[in-house]
């Protein structure tokens, strides 16, 4: 049976997905969510993921309903449009509530300017015989799938995990998103072992909503959640002041710690988004998660 001129045809569908554009966009995608960002933190990276994105995704909608045709370019563009506006913030963060793995974006209007790779995707969808070059050589029924869902993947998970993404609240200070680690000990026990490694700590309580804070010295807290301060701790050369971590007990002899801000000697993007997410992770797990867990 002859394929209507508005559905685009069957034998041409996969091509749309098992070709060496869509595998190099998914995996520049992919790479700059997970490393190349929190590495080099420049212009590049923080538009290349967008223009990745906007090869990928015409091209799925074309496969996935291939009625559109060159309308997923249509789509891709009015969606691209609207997910960099604060107009999409209300539905990103429904989905948080109910979705396992958290979406996040930036709204930054200079991103717009990857629209400009939606010819290429356009042509592909227009034009699949012309690309025939590019086609892997994989099995369409198997591989089609394989292929959407990574893709799929991709797209919710932009970024790396929660546990080791930080961000700028101001010139120098770096918050962390919060993170439990649990330690099979109780937060006495804890503070021990910290102070047997020498670090200096001191506790603090929470004062009101909007951070403010009041110290007072060694007393003990009677809440659930335990705020302290390391005021100086030196990680290989860098000096870092003001670490914020809390204590939380989960159950008997068992507690969470996790690490909560901290000032920085260098207040620049690209230190601060660059290396600081190596050093976070080697702060959290060598100087504190695993000095405590000892």
């Amino acid at each position: 049976m002859k394929t209507p001129k508005n559905i685009l045809p069957t034998r041409f569908r996969a091509a749309l997905l098992l070709n060496y554009v869509f595998l190099v966009a998914l995996l520049v995608l992919v790479l700059n969510d997970h490393f190349w960002k929190a590495i080099y933190a420049n212009d590049l990276t923080g538009k290349l993921s967008d223009f990745a994105g906007l090869i990928l995704l015409p091209l799925c909608l074309a496969y996935v309903f291939p009625r559109l045709k060159e309308r997923a370019i249509l789509w891709s563009a009015l969606f691209f449009l609207f997910w960099k506006t604060p107009l999409a913030t209300p539905f990103i963060e429904w989905y948080n509530l109910i979705a396992p793995i958290p979406i996040s974006r930036v709204v930054d209007y200079t991103d717009y300017i990857a629209l400009l790779i939606l010819p290429l995707p356009w042509w592909m969808i227009r034009k699949p015989q012309q690309f025939h070059g590019w086609v892997l050589n994989l099995q369409p029924a198997r591989w089609s799938g394989v292929f959407l869902l990574v893709t799929a993947g991709s797209f919710v998970a932009t970024s790396p995990p929660y546990w080791y993404r930080l961000s700028a609240d101001a010139p120098g200070n770096v918050r962390f998103y919060e993170s439990p680690y649990k330690i099979k000990k109780s937060p006495a026990e804890i503070l021990d072992r910290l102070t047997e490694e020498g670090i200096v700590f001191e506790e603090y309580e929470r004062q009101d909503s909007v951070g403010a804070y009041r110290y007072f010295g060694d007393s003990t807290s009677q809440a659930r959640h335990q705020f302290y301060v390391i005021p100086q701790l030196i990680v290989d050369d860098d000096t870092l002041n003001d670490i914020h971590f809390v204590l939380s007990p989960s159950a008997t002899d068992e507690a969470s710690l996790i690490l909560q801000s901290m000032n920085v000697p260098d207040s620049s993007a690209a230190y601060i988004v660059g290396k600081m997410n190596k050093m976070y992770l080697r702060l959290l797990k060598k100087e504190l998660v695993r000095k405590a867990k000892k």
